[in-house]
C-alpha cells in the first residue's frame, strides 16, 4: 500500500493511508484485508520492524 501510495504522490503516513481507503476494492482484489485498510500507525509501525526487535535481531535482519 505504502509504496503504490508514494509512486502516487502520497507524503506521510496519513496521506498513504487516505490513499489506501480511495483503493480499497482494488487491494481487496488481491489482498485479504479482514479488518479493512490498516491506519497510519499501522502503517508506520509495519515499515519499521527493527523497533520491534532486540538490537541485535535487527542488525542481523540489515
Amino acid at each position: 500500500m505504502a509504496i503504490a501510495a508514494r509512486w502516487s504522490g502520497a507524503n506521510g503516513w496519513n496521506e498513504i493511508e487516505d490513499f489506501a481507503h480511495s483503493k480499497h476494492p482494488w487491494f481487496q482484489s488481491f489482498l485479504t484485508l479482514p479488518s479493512g485498510i490498516p491506519s497510519h500507525d499501522t502503517l508506520r509501525g509495519a515499515s519499521e520492524p527493527s523497533r520491534k526487535v532486540p538490537d541485535k535481531m535487527a542488525i542481523a535482519i540489515d
